[in-house]
């Protein structure tokens, strides 16, 4: 590899060990890389580059294909076993109770993969961040070549409009300004200039002489060398990160794990003591199997995997009501253990767009959320001038709430609206005669109109906008409460920088505006217009900002409320991140992405109750963290939006993602879509994964005690000798757990409210303990063997059997109501009942389904044995 680096002209340390671009000059990269601008790399330099660095294109990330997904449905036990029990039917000549076993099998398998959701397709969404070409100088031309083809070192050329192709260090740049909001979580454009950052641990927002893969520039126009292309770049990080294999999530069908493991404990030991009873007996050994093939099924949970599905259908429509859509359902019941929740700042606690939130005149300041407001100082100033320039300066457009242009230029536009200018009649009436694009060298722009001033004389206006210190070096007065203005003492400058030191501390961009009145008679406006921008008179400082969402500061109290601790985690700087925190009322010290990759994980440890916020993080910082967390025992939820937020999305164990970011990465591993505002869905998620968790494990735990009823039934009649030792016929165990068990178990989950309340869930619902459950399954056992053994000295055992498939039937029907939470609707769970009962009497009245379950028609006392059998159960449910 060295060898092969030598040959390619580029420094070996370069390399293995990239140095902080950034905080080079840029002499010092370009020979690094051994290339001249002028000239760039030569065809065969490329050549022999793109051999060592690779193309320049994100990791590849495999999907798992379905079939393999299916397939691994049946490493699980319960499919297993009951494809197990259906070959076991087909060779003891039960074709029928075979299939029917192989159907349930099946469908369990297809529920498993259905509720893992769709593979994420996250590389998808990642090679639309590589552009399909760039403009590149080589061999002494300007080319265009396809982006998989750039290598450290190239010169690449960016305009407006056109996505950075690569990682680079800017030799030259031209009023350019780039949407760094896929990486950084910014939605104000970032002005870059080629001056060094000195800091090398400056975060990825705080690199203004870097560009990176992955953005857009918006305006101007640059220069710049490659430094890293591919795997190398900041996106092609973030695709490593998506490319690792990752963890499946149990199907959310197999029940908790202890379901499952007491139905083959409990079954494994009934069924050896079964097959020991039958070969002491010197039984039939297909009477032996046969018994064996129906306690199996009995001991499974065939109806669990239907009524999660409906529960989990259920819940997920009233959430995506709320805006939010799952689409992975593990994901549904891991929000009723939530204890942690990581968000982001753009696009999900704010608006995700820039808005004017504050307006400095002269000794007054005023408020323009929601109306412009006067928040402090003397009598008022006429705003005019001031919302005129606004209006006239910037060249975006709003129309019908969406916004063409500059996105700090829409924030100015909607600030005129709102203070009543009608921008389009302004700008017609006085168009632009001349403008000066932003240069990063005078820090400001400026725009040149023919229009009257105060007493009607016709003047060529000059409104310029940029830095705080670059206008108020170019100013010599200020507006005054009359119409003329006054002179900027001392004292006045002093009281502009720190209006501007405060709006910048509290996170908001600081734009100033002047303006100066030229002759009309013989103006012309030079070639460098900005020298001539001198003389100004200051109008105001406005600061700009991606405020927080009206609704975010009581999501956050809610979630509080509800157990769950909000972390903020942005690629943000520390005065914008602590600026929204104080905001929503995130509580917790920040700590920076560079000082969290400082401290081991034992001290991390130790911190993580002190955190609140995460700012200028990688997406390896915000996965750092969510790891943390989990290690600390918290289910850990993380809502993001961009880039960057996609590797901590795709690690957590809730990955949420909102709508509208351009690269749509974290949307393709999230396995919830948020499509509301942060106000409805972050109560609504919480809510409503509590709910379908606390009626999962209502459901669960009733299934558990039929299940060990089950089980005793049949080792009782082993051990009495009743019914030959098979209470039940195969078809027959099937047929009562897909009735009553599962019409009951979907009943108890038609809940009719969400819990809020101040606990999170435990990750694996606790198993009830033996001493509650084991009694009831005892009593339900006890009464069908007695119902059975009546009937079957009386009727015979084909009856026996009948009158037991009811008597089990009707007994869980009554224990149903005894689980039923104490709000829950109590018409599902009777109308439930009315199904459960009716699917017995048809199953034993009607002639064909006496054929295909080989039970018998009951007379009306027998049926009130039965149902005489399971009163007390009901009563005892009522009486709770």
């Amino acid at each position: 590899m060295g060898d092969a680096i030598v040959a390619a002209h580029v420094d070996p340390d370069v390399a293995n060990e990239p140095p902080a671009w950034h905080a080079l000059p840029g002499a010092d990269v370009l020979r690094a890389f051994h290339v001249d601008p002028r000239v760039g790399l030569t065809s065969q330099e490329a050549a022999q580059r793109r051999a060592v660095f690779g193309p320049n294109a994100p990791a590849a990330a495999e999907r798992e294909p379905r079939r393999w997904a299916f397939t691994r449905q049946y490493m699980e036990p319960m499919p297993l076993l009951l494809a197990a029990a259906s070959i076991g039917c087909f060779v003891l000549g039960e074709p029928l109770t075979g299939f029917v076993v192989l159907a349930v099998s099946l469908v369990h398998a297809v529920l498993g993969v259905r509720s893992e959701g769709e593979p994420s397709d996250a590389g998808s969404a990642l090679q639309r961040l590589f552009p399909a070409s760039a403009s590149v100088r080589r061999d002494g031309r300007t080319l265009r070549v396809p982006a998989r083809e750039l290598v450290p070192g190239d010169v690449l050329l960016v305009e407006a409009g056109e996505p950075v192709a690569a990682d680079g260090r800017l030799l030259e740049s031209f009023t350019l300004e780039v949407d760094e909001s896929a990486l950084t979580g910014e939605r104000v454009p970032a002005r870059k200039g080629v001056d060094l950052v000195i800091d090398t641990d400056a975060s990825l927002a705080e690199r203004t002489d870097m560009l990176y893969l992955g953005t857009r520039v918006t305006h101007g126009t640059g220069e710049l060398v490659v430094t890293a292309t591919g795997l190398a770049t900041e996106a092609g990080r973030i695709s490593e990160l998506l490319a690792a294999p990752g963890e499946v999530a149990a199907a959310i069908t197999s029940g908790p794990p202890w379901l499952m493991r007491r139905s083959l404990i409990f079954g494994g030991v009934a069924l050896i003591l079964m097959v020991a009873l039958g070969l002491l007996r010197a039984e039939d050994a297909d009477s032996i199997a046969l018994a064996a093939v129906a306690l199996t099924v009995g001991a499974l949970p065939i109806g669990l995997p239907v009524v999660v599905a409906v529960i989990v259908a259920r819940a997920a429509k009233l959430l995506e009501r709320a805006g939010a859509v799952v689409r992975r359902a593990p994901a549904l019941t891991a929000l009723g253990s939530m204890s942690a929740l990581n968000v982001g700042a753009s696009g999900v606690l704010t608006h995700g767009r820039p808005a004017a939130v504050e307006l400095v005149l002269p000794r007054r300041r005023y408020s323009t959320a929601g109306t412009i407001k006067h928040v402090a100082g003397d009598p008022e100033l006429a705003l005019e001038p001031v919302l005129t320039g606004l209006a006239l300066s910037t060249g975006a457009v709003i129309s019908d709430g969406e916004l063409t242009g500059d996105p700090v230029e829409g924030a100015l536009v909607a600030l005129a609206e709102k203070g009543g200018v009608d921008v389009a009649v302004t700008r017609s009436r006085w168009p632009r005669v001349a403008e000066a694009p932003y240069d990063a060298t005078h820090g400001l722009m400026a725009t040149f109109h023919r229009m009257s001033d105060e007493s009607g004389t016709t003047v060529v206006r000059c409104f310029a906008r940029g830095t705080p210190d670059s206008l108020l070096g170019r100013a010599v007065t200020e507006q005054g409460p009359g119409p003329r203005p006054l002179r900027i003492d001392a004292r006045a400058r002093e009281r502009y920088l720190t209006e501007s030191a405060e709006l910048a501390d509290r996170g908001l961009q600081v734009v100033a505006f002047g303006h100066r009145d030229f002759a009309d008679t013989g103006f012309e406006v030079p070639a460098n217009a900005l020298t001539i921008v001198d003389g100004l008179t200051l109008l105001a400082l406005v600061g700009i900002a991606d405020p927080p969402r009206e609704g975010a500061r009581a999501a956050v109290a809610s979630a509080k409320a509800a157990g769950v601790r909000v972390r903020l985690v942005t690629g943000r700087p520390v005065p914008v991140a602590e600026a929204l925190a104080r905001s929503v009322a995130i509580e917790g010290r920040t700590i920076t992405g560079t000082a969290l990759a400082a401290i081991s994980d034992r001290e991390l440890a130790g911190e993580l109750d002190r955190i609140g916020v995460l700012a200028g993080a990688t997406p390896a910082q915000r996965v750092r963290l969510v790891a943390g967390l989990e290690r600390a025992g918290h289910v850990v939820g993380v809502a993001g939006r961009g880039l960057d937020d996609a590797p901590a999305v795709r690690a957590a164990d809730i990955g949420m993602a909102t709508a509208g970011d351009r690269t749509d990465v974290s949307r393709a591993v999230a396995a919830v879509t948020l499509t509301g505002d942060v106000t409805t869905w972050m109560a609504a998620v919480i809510g409503g994964g509590r709910g379908a968790y606390d009626d999962l494990v209502r459901y669960t735990r009733l299934e558990s005690g039929v299940l060990i009823g089950t089980i005793l039934t049949f080792a009782g009649a082993s051990v009495l000798a009743v019914a030959g030792g098979m209470p039940f016929l195969p078809i027959q165990v099937l047929y009562g757990g897909l009735t009553a068990q599962l019409a009951q178990g979907i009943a108890l989950g038609w809940r009719g409210h969400d819990r809020v309340d101040a606990t999170p869930r435990p990750p694996v619902p606790s198993a009830p303990g033996y001493s509650r459950i084991a009694p009831v399954a005892a009593v339900q056992a006890a009464v069908t063997l007695g119902v059975i053994a009546l009937a079957e000295g009386n009727w015979g055992t084909p009856v026996a059997r009948t009158m037991g498939l009811a008597t089990f039937a009707f007994t869980t029907v009554a224990l149903s109501f005894s689980a039923r939470a104490e709000r829950t609707p109590v018409r599902p769970l009777l109308l439930a009942a009315a199904v459960s009962i009716g699917a017995i009497v048809l199953g034993v009245e009607a002639r064909l389904t006496q054929m295909v379950l080989e039970t018998e028609g009951l007379r009306a006392g027998q049926w009130a044995i039965c149902a005489g059998a399971a009163f007390p159960f009901l009563l005892a449910a009522t009486r709770r």
